[in-house]
């Protein structure tokens, strides 16, 4: 194998193990060896042309003839040539013509100190590759949840490898405590961003905690909600501890959405709760009306009544008994349920509603 053939081979490894195009590599490659070929034969105007047909690298240089004397300080031997000494190398040259340069890739020209600059643009430009390739396969699906496989746990970051070859990185903000990866099995990510252009690079940012996970699994268990008999109107979630899910009944009176979802013997239901570690689903059913709609997003509590009170604000009274199960532990319960509704939620027991002279008898569930 020759040594252009070693660099094209090279060229397209390096687009096989980055999935990016030949194109953005040969360019800088091409950058970062007029930079090399500028340093090492002291021309300015340099070309450099890959030829991935005959598997050449074309270089070539020029300079302008011009007199030396005539010009004076303003004589550059990096981009001028004096008439003198362009006549030794071309017969009936005249100042203003340009004399062309042949040049060579040199053994040691990629090993002197003076490339290092060329080095850098080359990375450069590999990072702007790699940043493009990524707005091109991923701009568009941020928002939603793909499949990653693990990389490595490194302090507070988790890295993961998504399809095309492209990296994201899992912050600790993002992440749920009560998972557990492993290396063997894909991992659902929430596309949160992709993060602008940096030092180290592009980064695709993931998330863990994000409530369309919750949708993902619940889809991923659950035939009919991708079928469109079940719809999922709206989740919440306390990320490793409670989330909250609305589903709509679609499939007509005699269809049970509830069941569906929760599966012969909770099965469904219990696939979704290990796939996010444990965490607790409260399945909500969805009606149009608010109080019905208020009364169930509160659950498991039992609710007696809702009151509507104003615009979005309501007072939902409970048994004596119900009153701290309505509320959840650090009031949990009734802020999930109020996030899901929508709703202002103002909870009472009935011995309170009587003491405060509320008739709630109409308002009964």
């Amino acid at each position: 194998m020759t040594k252009n053939q070693k660099i094209f081979a090279g060229i397209d490894a390096l687009v096989l193990a980055e999935d990016i195009p030949k194109e953005m590599v040969i360019k800088s490659l091409e950058e970062t060896l007029k930079i090399a070929c500028k340093k090492h034969y002291n021309i300015n105007n340099i070309t450099v042309v890959f030829d991935t047909d005959s598997k050449r690298i074309k270089i070539t240089g020029q300079k302008e003839v011009v007199d030396k004397d005539v010009l004076g300080e303003a004589f550059d031997e990096a981009q001028h040539i004096d008439i003198n000494d362009a006549l030794k190398e071309k017969k009936n040259v005249k100042i203003g013509d340009v004399i062309k340069y042949k040049l060579k890739l040199e053994p040691d020209m990629m090993e002197r100190s003076t490339i290092a600059s060329a080095k850098q643009v080359f990375r450069q430009n590999l990072r702007d590759a790699k940043y493009e390739k990524i707005k091109m396969k991923y701009l568009d699906k941020v928002n939603t949840v793909v499949l990653g496989q693990l990389e490595e746990e490194k302090g507070k970051f988790v890295y993961f490898k998504l399809p095309h070859n492209v990296e994201a990185v899992l912050p600790e903000k993002f992440q749920n405590p009560k998972d557990s990866f492993s290396s063997d099995k894909p991992i659902p990510l929430y596309i949160q961003k992709l993060e602008d252009r940096s030092k180290k690079g592009p980064k695709i940012i993931v998330s863990r905690t994000s409530p369309e996970l919750v949708k993902h699994q619940l889809a991923q268990a659950v035939p009919e909600i991708k079928n469109g008999l079940i719809k999922i109107k709206n989740i919440v979630r306390d990320c490793g501890v409670r989330s909250k899910v609305a589903i709509e009944n679609n499939g007509g009176e005699d269809f049970d959405a509830m069941g569906a979802v929760i599966g012969p013997n909770g099965n469904r239901i219990t696939k979704v709760k290990t796939a996010l570690g444990g965490e607790n689903i409260d399945l909500i059913e969805y009606f149009e009306d608010p109080a019905v709609y208020i009364s169930n997003a509160l659950s498991p509590a039992l609710v007696t009544a809702v009151q509507i009170l104003g615009k979005n604000e309501c007072r939902v009274i409970v048994a004596n008994d119900q009153l701290s199960l309505a509320i959840g532990a650090n009031g949990q319960n009734v802020r999930l349920a109020s996030q899901l509704t929508g709703w202002k939620i103002d909870i009472i027991d009935e011995e309170e509603a009587v003491k405060q002279g509320i008739d709630f008898e109409n308002d009964i569930i």
